[in-house]
């Protein structure tokens, strides 16, 4: 079955993730635009990132803010709640962290060579500028800052803005016994990174424009596919 065509792509680094990962997932999420259901943690990540951007632009940050923010944004009552509990404890984190740190971009989108991104933050504090990305998940691995610092969205954001330093805001949405519940980890980008995945780009482009078949990239992954269903009824 070939893909419906009209447009070149627009890559970004999750398009580009997912197709790296199954080529028919791509194309069941990006071209036929099929409906992924979201689970409870990926909606709390989803809401959490409309509050903080909506608490950086706010002048005065309170945790009366919060409550405002988190009740604007979780339709349902029990997200609202679970909300609230979370980002209150990240504003007492922040009021610290952030100290003498100025905001530059919120919620910047950047479109470059038919590449896409959105970054959360881009920050400055001493003359140095940064990036700030809020993540949002349960637990983290021991292993999270190699898994950070080999990171391509992390190359992604420094190719966009010429910042190297990117600093992760990871926030557990459940309480962890070793590790506190919200951590600021900073990682430096090499350039020779950055450089090599933007001439890596127009390579992939092209891949997914030329694709008609979109295999299925048989492995572990299909355990927890949105799409199996789709993927067990496909015909190529």
């Amino acid at each position: 079955m070939s893909a419906p065509r009209g447009e070149s792509v627009r890559l970004s680094y999750s398009k580009l993730r997912t197709y790296r990962e199954c080529n028919r997932r791509y194309k069941f999420k990006y071209i036929d635009r099929l409906p992924e259901p979201e689970s409870r943690e990926i909606r709390i990540g989803t809401l959490g990132h409309l509050v903080l951007a909506d608490y950086y632009n706010s002048t005065e940050k309170s945790q009366e803010l919060i409550n405002v923010l988190c009740t604007r944004h979780a339709i349902a009552e029990e997200l609202d709640e679970v909300l609230k509990d979370i980002l209150k404890g990240y504003h007492e984190w922040a009021s610290i962290e952030d100290k003498d740190m100025k905001i530059l971009e919120i919620e910047k989108e950047y479109n470059s060579n038919n590449i896409t991104g959105k970054i959360d933050l881009l920050a400055e504090r001493d003359g140095t500028q940064f990036i700030i990305d809020h993540k949002f998940k349960g637990q983290w691995a021991p292993s999270i800052l190699e898994q950070l610092l080999h990171d391509e969205q992390t190359k992604t954001y420094s190719m966009f803005t010429g910042v190297n330093k990117v600093c992760y805001n990871l926030i557990r949405t459940k309480e962890a016994k070793t590790r506190p519940k919200f951590e600021r980890i900073c990682v430096l980008v090499p350039q020779t990174e950055v450089n090599r995945l933007q001439s890596e780009y127009p390579m992939w482009e092209q891949k997914i424009e030329n694709d008609t078949m979109f295999l299925r990239n048989r492995g572990v992954q299909c355990v927890w596919c949105p799409f199996k269903e789709n993927c067990y009824n496909y015909e190529t």
